[in-house]
């Protein structure tokens, strides 16, 4: 019992172990990749820092259906060979990719780059993306997704 109010404990004074924690159970990597961009969307900056360095970690594995996750969250494959977009996930993503964007000001900007080239159709370098974003990117992310303003 004394190690479980342990455990609690340490989870409310470091949420970023207890997103780790809440990954560390099977799931899928689609699972696994849609959890951690609603924690870059909405949560304290602790717990985005600590998601986007988990995303990269995916991205950037060897295993295909890691990398996948993270390179296609908001598509799904469809029967002809293509891909349909997911329009729940492609909003989230919009709300992510302002909290991608502050990163690139920080150590976690390599990171969060790799994370922007990788759902992005096109990308600036990353001095420029804000801007870009704002001016041009954020209109053709939308276009692409099919979203509406």
């Amino acid at each position: 019992m004394f190690r479980s109010i342990v455990i609690l404990l340490a989870f409310a004074v470091f949420p970023a172990w207890s997103a780790r924690a809440e990954l560390s159970t099977n799931v899928s990597p689609v699972q696994r990749a849609d959890h951690l961009f609603r924690l870059v969307a909405s949560s304290s900056t602790n717990e985005q820092r600590e998601a986007i360095a988990q995303l990269h970690e995916m991205l950037m594995s060897t295993n295909q259906r890691l990398s996948e996750a993270v390179r296609l969250y908001g598509y799904r494959p469809n029967q002809n060979g293509g891909f349909r977009v997911v329009r729940e996930q492609s909003e989230l993503l919009l709300q992510a990719i302002p909290h991608l964007i502050e990163a690139l000001e920080g150590d976690l900007k390599p990171k969060a780059y790799q994370i922007l080239i990788s759902i992005q159709a096109s990308c600036p370098p990353a001095e420029q993306f804000g801007r870009w974003w704002i001016t041009e990117g954020k209109n053709e992310f939308m276009r692409a997704r099919g979203l509406k303003e």
